[in-house]
């Protein structure tokens, strides 16, 4: 494998072993690491004085997903094993998959020291056993509360580890939708402030450009806003869904800048979801204007 801190020179080590003992004598860096093997993956580990946490990027087959998450899995208790006695290593220890779709819970939590999309979660025990009352009582709660159907529990030295079974794409995606939704509730974080409680998302322009007839068009991200105006009970007139039709055909504005996406604006969330099917048929995606005059997707991917 070669590892490689962010602000360091590249290295060649030979399996985990020798993996943890140059994270330990470096410490706290991002590392990226990629390994040539059977099943040939990419490693982004953040190793920090109170936290570590992994991210893989590997080919998506089936047959594959257990072979880098059982490796993972030993690299994980390895290196907290090694760097443990140097910091306080917690509260999670995290493995996430990118290339493994899963739906978050809406609304989403947000907590850095809980990652969302884990397929597994370890808190240190000596981590909490530092902190106050409230805390090994939150550390208490992750080893009685019930697990949903396909979560698993067992530990290992300090680590209470909490996991997905499934070797399957969908149970998967599923299994880590509900991993996210367990903690946000057993440890009652805080919702995320870009959702809504009904899980609508705030909807970010960055660059906000208006175009000749067209709405607006953000340089950022390269979407272009189309305003519909509403008639009675949401309705839309045939001059307006004309007009609207036109714009979701569009993959270019008229000075040759690319459009990536389209998204069509309506007054309030009850015509946005009325008119939502009607718009994604045409590649589109809807908003709607909130009360504190901010866009609002009600319903994001």
């Amino acid at each position: 494998m070669m590892v490689r801190p962010v602000k360091g020179r590249t290295k060649k080590v030979n399996g985990w072993t020798e993996l943890v003992e140059f994270i330990c004598d470096v410490g706290a860096a991002i590392y990226m690491i990629e390994a040539d093997s059977a099943v040939p993956f990419k490693l982004k580990m953040n190793v920090t004085d109170i936290s570590l946490s992994i991210e893989c990027e590997f080919p998506i087959d089936t047959a594959s997903i257990e072979v880098p998450r059982t490796r993972l899995r030993t690299l994980l208790t390895r290196t907290h094993s090694g760097y443990c006695g140097m910091a306080k290593v917690g509260p999670t220890i995290a493995i996430t998959l990118r290339d493994v779709p899963y739906k978050r819970p809406s609304p989403p939590s947000e907590d850095p020291q809980w990652p969302p999309g884990a397929v597994t979660l370890a808190a240190c025990q000596r981590f909490f056993t530092t902190k106050g009352p409230e805390e090994r009582a939150r550390f208490g709660l992750l080893g009685t509360q019930e697990l949903p159907s396909g979560l698993v529990r067992h530990s290992s030295e300090d680590l209470l580890l909490i996991e997905t079974e499934s070797s399957d794409l969908k149970e998967l995606g599923e299994q880590r939708h509900q991993l996210e939704k367990w903690i946000s509730e057993t440890l009652r974080l805080q919702r995320d402030q870009d959702f809504l409680g009904s899980g609508d998302k705030r909807v970010a322009v960055w660059e906000k450009e208006r175009t000749e007839g067209l709405g607006f068009y953000d340089s950022v991200t390269k979407v272009l806003y189309k305003g519909a105006a509403e008639l009675k009970d949401d309705e839309l007139d045939d001059d307006t869904l004309k007009i609207l039709d036109e714009i979701l055909r569009l993959h270019e504005l008229p000075d040759g800048r690319e459009i990536l996406g389209k998204r069509i604006v309506f007054i309030g969330r009850p015509a946005a979801l009325r008119w939502l099917p009607w718009v994604r048929e045409r590649g589109g995606s809807v908003a709607y204007l909130g009360e504190d005059n901010e866009l609002w997707d009600p319903a994001p991917a």
